[in-house]
């Protein structure tokens, strides 16, 4: 069974409401608008068009400003430590509880492209930052998810990649890639997942983060009667 659980961050731990994205969003044109000296209001009507295209803020900005991805990165990294030292994130209780049961049977793994900073900000406010044992954020992360993948990876020494799991709410991010290098991935149902489409593909979704734990558990049960029974089949063959 799986020995790691990686989580990414935003979407997944950290759910993002229309509201919070509009706020995030939103503070990120009046940093763009203040640093290249552009109009605010004109460059959000071009900024919302593009980002409803897109969902994504970096490639966004790439694409109207013409500056590389790299920086545009920076900027929303800007944006995102800024605005999250302004709005008090609620501690969940259940999900303190169940981040605290994961950690006595899973090594735990947090990944995201935000300052290092931020994330700890964020897990500390969200009362799960004890129980993580190695965080892979922005400041440290490789350009490419599947090198993140393979570091988090070579971190835990003698662990294969099919005994790491992902659990994150992009298909192509947090199911795909980690698909590719070996991984084991879960779904968290998102407004912008193409659910159906993804489970006639056989991708397995979750509807929510609490229910990871249950789905685990169901997991490892199966596990347990497929080995159960793959023995009892080779002990009639002797």
């Amino acid at each position: 069974m799986y020995k790691a659980v990686v989580f990414d961050l935003t979407g997944t731990i950290l759910p993002r409401n229309k509201y919070q994205d509009t706020l995030i969003q939103s503070h990120l044109i009046l940093n763009v608008s203040r640093i290249f000296g552009v109009p605010a209001n004109h460059f959000a009507e071009e900024f919302w068009k593009e980002y409803e295209k897109t969902r994504s803020a970096s490639r966004t900005l790439h694409k109207l400003l013409g500056i590389p991805r790299a920086d545009a990165e920076y900027l929303v990294r800007i944006s995102l430590h800024e605005i999250y030292h302004l709005v008090k994130i609620k501690k969940n209780r259940a999900l303190t509880r169940m981040f605290k049961k994961l950690s006595q049977k899973y090594k735990l793994v947090i990944f995201s492209k935000i300052w290092l900073k931020t994330g700890e900000m964020i897990l500390e406010q969200l009362g799960i930052l004890p129980y993580f044992d190695f965080m892979l954020f922005g400041d440290l992360m490789p350009t490419r998810l599947e090198h993140a993948l393979l570091l988090i990876k070579n971190y835990f020494k003698g662990t294969k990649p099919k005994d790491i799991l992902v659990v994150g709410d992009n298909p192509e991010k947090d199911y795909y890639t980690p698909k590719r290098v070996g991984m084991d991935a879960v779904l968290i149902k998102s407004p912008h997942t193409p659910t159906e489409l993804l489970e006639e593909e056989g991708v397995e979704i979750i509807p929510d983060l609490l229910s990871l734990q249950r789905w685990l558990e169901d997991k490892e049960k199966k596990e347990k009667k497929k080995t159960a029974e793959k023995d009892k089949s080779s002990s009639k063959k002797v």
